[in-house]
Formats: structure tokens, C-alpha cells, sequence
């Protein structure tokens, strides 16, 4: 094969080609199968690796913080198209990659709801358990006034030297 033959990848691998024929000492083409009584066909393509070398691909930073503190929101990361020396190249560089998402959803916690915990009493004794809401019900409960923002979810059961455990939620 002809060396000077570039590779068909100008990075990462690729192929060389030649056509190969049966020919006679005089080199006139003759049929395939004179040839191939004598020895086998000889390969007409191989293996090569681009003078760039590797191929540049997608290099993704660390997520970031989630743009809300409650309930669902996004966070980013950084994404650079870099070369074999992990500097950074132009984005039409990593076109035939598979670019990786720079944008996902996150959620941390809901929102609006917290525990309230009632005071402690004697064992088998219960107090009332309820849950502030600074902007929603939740489903199948009432507010405990109109307009009111602490509802009664169930009671806490306490036994001495143990912590409390919710009965009905």
C-alpha cells in the first residue's frame, strides 16, 4: 500500500484502500479466478489512525446546585469540547460525539411543609402532632381554622425512655 495514501479519519481510526485486480506479468488484467487457483486475494483495506491522533470528545464539569431550595428546579454543568492535550477546541470538533446534557432537573425537598411536634406527656397519654403548611393543604386534610395554617395530621404515643411514633398520619 501506498504510504502516502491518507487515512480516511483525519483523527482516531480509519481505513486505507487499494484496488486489487489479478494481472498478468505484463500487467494486463485478467479474470479473478486465474489468481485465486495460485493464491489468495490479497486485502484491499486496512486499519489506519488519523494524523490527529485521538479524536477531540466532550468533557463535562461537575454538576452545580439545584436552582431552587425547595420542590423541582435545574442545575448546570460546564461542557468543552477538548483534544487528546485536554485543551480546549471549537464545538464542530465534537460534532460525531455524543454530546452529553449540560441541563438537568433536580429536586431537593418539598416545599412549604414542616414538623411541629406537640409537648411531651405521661406514657400512654397522647398530644397532637401537626404540620405547618405555608402553601398548601395536604390531601384529606382541613386547616384547623379558616385561613389558618397548622393542621392536625395524628397524635404521638410515647413510652418512657423511647421516642415518639406516629399513630395515624
Amino acid at each position: 500500500m501506498n504510504p502516502d495514501v491518507p487515512c480516511s479519519a483525519s483523527c482516531g481510526r480509519g481505513f486505507k484502500s487499494r484496488t486489487v485486480g489479478c494481472a498478468s506479468a505484463s500487467g494486463r488484467l485478467l479474470p479473478e479466478e486465474l489468481c485465486r487457483r495460485r493464491r489468495p486475494k490479497p486485502g484491499g483495506r486496512r486499519r489506519c489512525r488519523g494524523r490527529g491522533g485521538r479524536c477531540p470528545e466532550w468533557s463535562a464539569g461537575d454538576w452545580g446546585e439545584c436552582s431552587e431550595s425547595c420542590g423541582a428546579g435545574q442545575r448546570r454543568r460546564a461542557l468543552q469540547c477538548v483534544d487528546q492535550n485536554q485543551q480546549e477546541v471549537q464545538e464542530v470538533n465534537c460534532v460525531n460525539q455524543i454530546r452529553p446534557p449540560e441541563v438537568e432537573r433536580c429536586t431537593t425537598r418539598a416545599c412549604g411543609l414542616t414538623w411541629s411536634t406537640g409537648d411531651w406527656t405521661e406514657e400512654g397519654r397522647t398530644s397532637p402532632r401537626s404540620l405547618a403548611s405555608d402553601s398548601m393543604t395536604p390531601p384529606g386534610v382541613r386547616p384547623a381554622a379558616p385561613g389558618g395554617r397548622t393542621v392536625t395530621v395524628g397524635e404521638i404515643t410515647t413510652q418512657p425512655g423511647s421516642r415518639p411514633s406516629a399513630e395515624s398520619v
